[in-house]
């Protein structure tokens, strides 16, 4: 049988290089069995097989030396020396295989098990972006995403997480050059070693078109809405106006019929005194029937509007008190109108009131001008702070403007709505 002595110089040094392969396996099964923390039987097999190999390769470097001349024969030297071939590479084949069990009973636990590197190839995996740094942006982890994230906003790659949050906070979602839409946001954790900021994007594309879609479709209502307003507007001053251009109808006939009652009488007088005396009497009773339908016309008018004011308050239980004389019919009347309904719901929905004051001034300006001020107060709870003007309140003040006049808005100490038109 052949000794290891008899192997030709070839021979062993890759019966060396064999062995020294089987240590840093060894040596590296031990060092990931620990980071798996698993039992500790596994790891004494580890060591047993890094002690064999180590102890096989110090001898096989030892008969190396000994052939080469660089050390003189000993006992040890001639013993191993006469070993058989065959039991050295059985041996090594021995050693071989219970690396490669070693090897595969680490990888079936870790497909059963998590550990830290699973952890961080599931975080590789994640279609969101995640961040964790130091407060100094010393980067502790970034996931492919993350950077590839990094590498679009900024064209660099993700070194300092501080750096990179100064550059989204303000405007924390961002739109990509391919169209995607990502929100940032950061938050602090507190671990044993300190502060960590984590830091995580998340692909919005889809919620932020529909977002826009949404908001598309809100300003088309919302132009529908004041288009519908706009024509309700306009419906209500046509049929005032039908109203109104049937009483002066009216009032045209009444005073044609007295105009020409007192011309027939002017140029052809009765003969007798009684008749004149009646013929008077008649006509005017036709003047005084004109004169009463035109000042009818105006103050039914005023008493219909109020009436519709007050029906309005009471269908919310507030009752609505004028204070002042109302405006002729026109486009302040149109605003008194408008007001009060906003006045009226903001004083139930916010408010709680119980009571709605309207006041009415007119006030003269130089040239013969005047301003017509209206005032809506109610007796409600007052506004804690300034009032952020909504819906009704801005659609109020489009209609003002539109008719030329302005708006204030005040809430201390009283919240105090006032319209002024010239």
């Amino acid at each position: 049988m052949t000794a290891y002595a008899s192997l030709s110089p070839l021979l062993r040094a890759l019966a060396a290089e064999w062995t020294t392969l089987l240590l840093i396996l060894s040596a590296a099964l031990i060092v990931r069995d620990r980071q798996s923390r698993r039992s500790t039987p596994t790891a004494l097999t580890g060591g047993a097989l890094l002690a064999l190999s180590y102890l096989l390769l110090q001898y096989q470097l030892l008969s190396i030396s000994v052939n080469t001349g660089v050390l003189s024969p000993d006992g040890r030297s001639v013993r191993f020396s006469a070993l058989p071939a065959a039991a050295l590479f059985l041996i090594l084949l021995a050693l071989t295989a219970l690396c490669l069990v070693l090897l595969l009973r680490i990888a079936r636990w870790k497909r059963r098990h998590i550990t830290l590197m699973s952890v961080k190839e599931g975080i590789d995996q994640l279609d969101s972006g995640l961040c964790c740094c130091w407060p100094d942006g010393v980067v502790k982890l970034a996931n492919p995403r993350m950077q590839a994230l990094c590498r679009a906003i900024t064209g660099q790659s993700l070194r300092n997480g501080a750096a990179f949050w100064e550059t989204l906070r303000p405007s924390p979602i961002r739109t990509l050059p391919d169209g995607s839409v990502w929100s940032f946001s950061r938050r602090e954790l507190t671990l044993e070693e300190g502060t960590l900021y984590e830091l995580t994007a998340v692909d919005v594309t889809r919620e932020y078109a529909l977002t826009e879609a949404l908001q598309a479709r809100e300003r088309e209502l919302a132009d529908y809405n004041r288009r519908l307003r706009d024509y309700g507007a306009e419906a209500d001053e046509v049929g005032v106006q039908e109203e109104m251009l049937a009483m002066k109808l009216r009032i045209h006939d009444q005073l044609g019929q007295a105009l020409l009652s007192s011309r027939r009488h002017l140029e052809s007088p009765p003969a007798s005194l009684d008749q004149a005396r009646s013929e008077r009497q008649r006509i005017g009773a036709l003047w005084q029937e004109a004169i009463r339908m035109g000042v009818a016309a105006g103050s039914r008018q005023q008493d219909e509007t109020l009436r519709s004011i007050a029906d309005a308050g009471a269908a919310v239980g507030i009752r609505v008190e004028l204070d002042g004389a109302l405006p002729p019919e026109g486009r302040a009347m149109r605003l008194l109108t408008a007001g009060a309904r906003t006045a009226l719901t903001n004083a139930y929905r916010h408010a709680g009131a119980t009571a709605l004051t309207i006041r009415v001034r007119t006030v003269s300006l130089p040239g013969g001008r005047e301003r017509v001020e209206i005032a809506y107060q109610n007796n409600g709870a007052a506004p804690a702070g300034p009032v952020t003007e909504g819906g009704g309140l801005t659609a109020l003040r489009q209609t003002v403007e539109r008719q030329g006049g302005q708006m204030w808005v005040y809430w201390h100490p009283v919240f105090t709505l006032t319209i002024t038109l010239e």
